[in-house]
């Protein structure tokens, strides 16, 4: 009987590594992530930072163990800094991220993505919208091949081009109100169709 669970336990041990190194990133992925998001204003100087936490949800496909093509959206609730009272920012993103190491455990990541990101108090009915470039890296930890445990720093920056206020909107595109932001986010990413 022992001699069975051990083999057991050794068919195991040595079988569970080898599904794992199967892992690649192609075919349909879902992420969900939270985290720590910051930004900062142009017209602060870049001096105070907002701070809050933030959801992250994406949805991609890999058409190659190396590239996979995504769309992203991001929520956080971020405490003002100065005479601002909390707001909302939330951004959406197209992308691409880069997945090295193709087959092992763990794998390291690259994304580049445009974004698009919009600051919003609902209290004073205050909103600016506007865009810019994000880059990002981190890090999956295949659980087995249809789970992984994902980690990521991503930053990025831009312009904000556009303030509503009620029912006024102003292209405010030459005043050069620009932005810089930090999220850092740990979750799970699945690949729903293995």
């Amino acid at each position: 009987m022992r001699l069975s669970l051990f083999a057991t336990l050794l068919v195991v041990v040595l079988l569970a590594p080898a599904a794992v190194a199967q892992t690649n990133s192609e075919g349909l992925y879902l992420h969900l992530g939270v985290g720590g998001q910051s930004i900062a204003y142009d017209g602060d100087d870049f001096d105070d930072t907002d701070e809050g936490g933030v959801l992250a949800l994406r949805a991609g496909y890999g058409v190659s163990p190396l590239v996979t093509l995504y769309v992203g959206a991001t929520g956080a609730r971020l405490e003002g800094a100065r005479e601002v009272d909390d707001y909302d920012l939330s951004g959406g993103e197209v992308g691409a991220r880069f997945t090295f190491r193709d087959g092992r455990r763990v794998r390291p990541v690259l994304d580049l993505a445009l974004r698009s990101v919009t600051a919003r108090d609902d209290e004073t009915d205050f909103e600016v919208r506007g865009g810019g470039l994000s880059i990002g890296g981190g890090l999956l930890v295949y659980l087995n091949p249809t789970l992984a445990l994902g980690a990521d720093i991503h930053v990025g920056a831009g312009r904000f081009d556009e303030v509503e206020f009620g029912r006024v909107t102003v292209d405010v595109r030459d005043e050069e109100l620009d932005y810089v932001e930090a999220r850092v986010t740990v979750g799970l990413t699945a690949y729903p169709f293995r």
